[in-house]
Parts: C-alpha cells; sequence; structure tokens
C-alpha cells in the first residue's frame, strides 16, 4: 500500500490522454500524462515546471470485466522532472 495514495494525487491532479488497442481478450492502454509540478513530493517543492511522463497497462477483459492487469510507468522521467531523481550520464 506504500506510495499508492501519491500515486493517485499525482494522476488525478493530471490531464490525461489514452490509447486503447484491442486484441482478443487484451487491451493495451497508453497513457501520457502532462502538467505542472506545483505540490509537494518528499521533500521537493514544485515551482510549477512541467511535468510528462508515460504509462501503460496491459489488461485481461473476460465477460465484460477486468480479470488481470499489469502496469508499467515512467517513473524515473517523472522524479527528474520534479527534480527529485538524477540520473549521471
Amino acid at each position: 500500500m506504500t506510495g499508492k495514495p501519491c500515486t493517485l494525487a499525482i494522476l488525478a491532479a493530471l490531464p490525461l490522454s489514452l490509447s486503447a488497442p484491442a486484441f482478443g481478450d487484451y487491451v493495451t492502454v497508453h497513457m501520457s500524462f502532462t502538467g505542472h509540478f506545483t505540490g509537494t513530493f518528499a521533500k521537493a517543492k514544485g515551482k510549477g515546471q512541467p511535468i510528462a511522463f508515460n504509462a501503460t497497462d496491459l489488461v485481461r477483459v473476460e465477460n465484460g470485466r477486468i480479470t488481470d492487469n499489469w502496469h508499467i510507468e515512467d517513473n524515473l522521467t517523472l522524479l527528474q522532472e520534479m527534480g527529485v531523481a538524477k540520473v549521471k550520464s
């Protein structure tokens, strides 16, 4: 459960674009989030800098219900844009 409320707060605050092609029982959902970091995350305080990151879900649907969900998101890009993570080259 760690991190879930924060993730939900971040996702609720960002505009979303979405594409969802289906293949049989599986649907791939690709999401692009954009917005501005104006709040706080851990010890980082937003200065209005632009934020953009992607996430992808693969969901399996049986009888009109989602039975399985695999999710991945580009947290490294998100944290870099927030000024929380730095990657050495």
